[in-house]
């Protein structure tokens, strides 16, 4: 539950860890859980947008779509789990073969 309400949120258990976005599509509004994983990638039923489910990533080259809200997750005990959003990741370099922001500087 959140302050605004309940969330759907995509759950990913990767080896040991649980790692945790938004389900919902920042692009399309569709429900990642029903789209396909590849690997650290969901991709989007909707568009075929992809993101890291690690960090929320947009990993989509040539779209506007923005990348999905993560959330830290722990795990106290078996089958309980507690997340809390992570801060927006900042500006920089984007997964391989996805430019970042324009430098300010024009370097």
């Amino acid at each position: 539950m959140t302050p605004d309400g309940p969330r759907w949120v995509l759950l990913v258990r990767l080896g040991g860890t649980v790692h945790a976005i938004d389900d919902a599509c920042g692009h399309a509004g569709r429900l990642l859980s029903e789209g396909r994983r590849e690997g650290t990638r969901v991709v989007c039923p909707g568009h075929g947008i992809s993101f890291d489910v690690r960090d929320g990533r947009c990993l989509t080259d040539g779209v506007d779509c923005g990348d999905q809200q993560a959330f830290d997750v722990e795990e106290p005990a078996p089958g309980r789990l507690v997340l809390r959003p992570r801060a927006a990741p900042p500006p920089g370099p984007r997964a391989p073969g996805r430019p970042g922001p324009p430098d300010p500087a024009g370097g």
